[in-house]
């Protein structure tokens, strides 16, 4: 029974590896437009005024 439990897991695993690392993109666009905007203020504005959705891998834009 271990062995099938495990079998699940990896299969699993296998699944959400391919999604990547959605918050590690978006810390780097996070990043990259801090330095580009120099200011604080001006970032919150830009990224206050769009929203991202994360489902099933898929990203949705608002």
């Amino acid at each position: 029974m271990k062995s099938l439990i495990d079998y699940s897991l990896n299969e699993e695993y296998e699944k959400v590896k391919r999604l990547g690392d959605r918050l590690a993109e978006v810390d780097s666009l996070y990043r990259s437009e801090r330095k580009k905007q120099g200011e604080r203020r001006g970032l919150r504005r830009k990224l206050a005024s769009v929203a991202l959705i994360i489902h099933d891998g898929v990203w949705l834009r608002f």
